[in-house]
């Protein structure tokens, strides 16, 4: 009590001739940053009592005064301040939240009429005294601050501060509003804007939606197309931004904006309409086209919307901006697209447009074309595509030709070439399995086998499956006959039917050869293990290995084994 008494005595003695330049404020800052408050607050008043309107002298007594929970007692130096400079902003906005901090909202208001005298379209009287109530939780009074404001100077005053007041109040629909105006003010506003508004619950969204879409304001419009993607409608988003969208500089900036909160999302909705905003920026002027149409290729591929990546890589492809290496780089990317979309004359016409390509780009072009080729059933196509191509993958296809042929000792002898390499090792893995069954088969020409393996190149697995099987029954257990029942018992398992591959791995168990004896009986412990009939599998994979430790499916079997050992957990039995 006594410290309260000593500041207002200080306070009300009569200052001397200093200047604010003269007083020192180190004593007073120091007991602050030690958090002796009592003694900064005494030193501060020192100070103020010999330069009354000393600004930092003010500010730093304002802030011990609240770390000491008195900061109604700033009123005194406050209106001392007022009366020595009755012209000065950052006195009237401390003496302002004073009145305020006291509960004394008369009193506030009158200074804020005095401040708003001294320049009638300011808004920062009644910003000061808004922001003052509600630092104590009083929005009623922050909203009669705001709305004399507005009221005096007019629209659109204090819309950002409107709106974050309508916010809090859960007004979101109102807080919409105010948000447009306020970014008509201050641009910076639209991330505030963007992020109060997110914040709405679920049943309020709409109602936003529809008033900011309805609004014929370009701001409103793209404030909605922001909303729209934070909650999860992207599509409506874009809709809403080109609905008025400007055509000048500030309608590209929209874009790009519009484009910066598409890539903080994922989903397919979203890559898609940030494919559609790429190609709309594409087309604005001064833009970088190439740039933006190569971008938007990839998204709309992404997207799965391989009619608009095609489109717009024909664009990009025929486009004079485009340097040359973009152009090319378009062009392969437009023949991958075709392929995919199963134009594959188109794409073999644009391939054969290219006359400039690198070469490795071309022979791998031709690789993806004669494979699609083949896949549709005209070998003839596919085979003058590779029938030059020397690569591994090229002979590997070249051999694949030969087989949906029905053409044995071609396949196998293409096959052979090419070794057990190949750019995947997927690839590489399929090739070996072919040849160890074509290999075995006593026939130079087996033209159901062909027909069989083009179903299964289009596809259609489980009719490979039964046409492999029925070919298998054609020919000896020894001769092939074994390894044929054992693809097509392995493609029956890719399907899903495992009660049909358990059949097919029994009958080869009962009738082959030792090699296709020990796949077959694996295939039938895979099937097992797959289950979850663990002992079964693992008494299946014990009698292999005992019976055939050399077979080339032993090390497979060894592996199974000790998984299914160890069982779920990993941890030893």
């Amino acid at each position: 009590m006594r410290r309260r008494v000593l500041l207002g005595v200080l306070l009300l003695l009569p200052a001397t001739t200093l200047h604010a330049q003269d007083v020192d404020l180190r004593p007073a800052l120091n007991y602050e940053r030690r958090g002796n408050y009592s003694a900064a607050a005494q030193a501060f008043s020192i100070v103020l009592h010999e330069v009354p309107a000393h600004v930092n002298a003010l500010l730093g007594l304002e802030r011990v005064l609240g770390h000491l929970g008195r900061p109604e007692e700033m009123t005194l130096p406050a209106s001392v301040a007022l009366a020595t400079r009755p012209d000065d902003p950052t006195v009237y906005g401390i003496a302002v939240r004073a009145w305020t901090v006291a509960q004394q909202p008369d009193s506030a208001r009158n200074l804020v009429d005095r401040w708003a005298a001294l320049d009638p379209t300011n808004e920062a009287p009644y910003r000061e005294w808004g922001f003052a109530a509600l630092t104590q939780r009083d929005r009623g009074v922050a909203r009669q601050a705001y709305m004399l404001g507005r009221e005096r100077i007019g629209s659109p005053a204090l819309a950002g501060e409107l709106a974050q007041l309508a916010s809090v109040e859960g007004a979101y629909d109102v807080a919409a509003v105010e948000w447009v105006l306020a970014i008509h003010q201050v641009p910076g506003y639209r991330t505030a804007a963007i992020g109060g508004l997110s914040q709405a619950p679920l049943r309020e969204r709409p109602v936003i939606l529809e008033r900011l879409e309805e609004d014929s304001d370009p701001i409103a419009n793209q404030l909605a197309a922001a909303l729209a993607v934070r909650w999860g409608d992207p599509a409506r988003g874009l809709e809403a931004l080109r609905r008025r969208l400007p055509t000048d500089d500030i309608g590209t900036a929209a874009l790009h904006a519009f484009l910066e909160e598409l890539r903080l999302g994922a989903g397919l909705g979203i890559v898609s309409a940030k494919a559609r905003t790429l190609e709309i920026l594409a087309d604005r002027p001064e833009e970088d086209r190439p740039r933006w149409l190569s971008e938007a290729a990839r998204s709309f591929a992404e997207a799965g919307d391989q009619e608009s990546a095609r489109r717009v890589l024909a664009r990009l492809a025929s486009d004079p901006q485009a340097s040359p290496g973009v152009s090319g780089s378009a062009s392969i990317s437009l023949i991958g697209v075709l392929i995919a979309e199963g134009r594959v004359a188109e794409a073999d016409d644009r391939l054969r447009e290219l006359t400039n390509m690198r070469v490795l780009d071309h022979d791998r072009l031709a690789r993806q074309l004669a494979m699609a080729w083949l896949r549709s059933g005209d070998l003839t196509h596919a085979a003058a595509l590779v029938q030059a191509d020397s690569s591994v993958e090229g002979l590997g296809i070249f051999g694949r030709i030969h087989l949906a042929q029905g053409d044995i000792r071609g396949a196998a002898e293409q096959m052979s070439r090419a070794g057990p390499f190949a750019e995947g090792r997927g690839d590489a893995t399929e090739r070996a399995e072919i040849l160890a069954v074509l290999q075995v088969i006593d026939r130079d020409s087996l033209p159901a086998l062909g027909s069989a393996y083009l179903l299964l190149l289009r596809g259609d697995t489980a009719a490979a499956a039964e046409r492999i099987e029925q070919v298998a029954q054609t020919l000896p257990p020894s001769k092939g006959g074994g390894e044929l029942m054992v693809w097509a018992g392995r493609l029956r398992v890719e399907v899903g039917d495992s009660r049909g591959a358990e059949r097919v791995f029994g009958a080869v168990v009962d009738r082959s050869n030792p090699a296709a004896v020990t796949a077959a009986r694996f295939g039938v412990a895979e099937l097992l293990a797959g289950r979850g009939a663990s002992a079964e599998a693992i008494r299946a994979l014990e009698e292999l290995i005992l019976g055939h430790p050399t077979s080339a499916v032993a090390p497979q079997a060894r592996r199974l084994l000790d998984s299914l050992r160890r069982g779920p957990s990993g941890g030893g039995s």
